[in-house]
């Protein structure tokens, strides 16, 4: 197995073991045409109220693909993906990076 898929799948299993731990049900979206890997759906009993967020998954080991400062961590994202992120949507979404 590539560097590159055992990336994706470590980051897969992490994001569903903290999703897991809060109680948080994790859907692998395996049709990746919106930039959209993974669904993770929010339910609380003593609310009725249920809320779903689209994940794009990223991960690196290597320093060159992202940089930090005191603030932030910057990734270049291919222009696509960004796009998919920011569109308007009644599902909010977020980039997750592993590193």
């Amino acid at each position: 197995m590539d560097k590159q898929k055992r990336e994706e799948y470590l980051s897969i299993a992490y994001l569903r073991t903290i999703s897991a731990s809060g109680g948080i049900i994790f859907s692998l979206d395996y049709e990746d045409s919106d930039s959209v890997d993974v669904n993770l759906k929010f339910h609380w009993d003593d609310v009725d109220f249920d809320s779903t967020i689209g994940i794009q998954l990223k991960a690196t080991s290597s320093k060159n693909c992202y940089r930090e400062d005191e603030e932030f961590i910057h990734y270049d994202l291919k222009v696509k993906n960004y796009n998919d992120l920011r569109r308007n949507s009644s599902e909010s979404k977020f980039l997750a990076l592993l590193i």
